[in-house]
């Protein structure tokens, strides 16, 4: 069930993203690549740690300009918490 969680805050998180413009893009897609590729094939102690804090720093970059991009940040946090990452 945690897992599934994380799938829809990513989902969340993706349609948040839609007309959002971003200053670099392709971090933020390779962050989220990242995360579905580990969400697939990897058990929860494999999981690259540093996961956590790049998503955290994404939190705050856009708490002021775009909070429903924030919040659906911090919801993949509290995933990635809820499965022990």
């Amino acid at each position: 069930m945690p897992k599934q969680t994380l799938k829809q805050a990513l989902d969340e998180l993706r349609d948040n993203l839609d007309g959002v413009e971003l200053e670099n893009p392709e971090k933020v897609n390779d962050l989220l690549e990242r995360i579905d590729h580990q969400l697939t094939f990897s058990d929860v102690s494999d999981w690259d740690e540093d996961i956590i804090s790049e998503v955290e720093l994404h939190v705050i970059e856009f708490e002021d300009q775009h909070p429903m991009v924030s919040g659906a940040f911090k919801s993949i946090v509290n995933a990635l918490n809820s499965i022990g990452i």
